[in-house]
């Protein structure tokens, strides 16, 4: 399969006030985003 059909990956984490932050994205190049999820999590207790 040609590289520009493969799919597409971005993602990052980081550290926001004491909680890790983290987003994802996945996306075809001729259809445009498939999937996205973000969200915070923090320690309990």
């Amino acid at each position: 399969m040609p590289r520009a059909l493969l799919p597409r990956t971005d993602a990052y984490k980081r550290i926001e006030a004491g909680r890790y932050r983290f987003h994802v994205a996945f996306s075809l190049p001729l259809l445009g985003p498939l999937v996205t999820y973000e969200g915070l999590l923090e320690a309990a207790g």
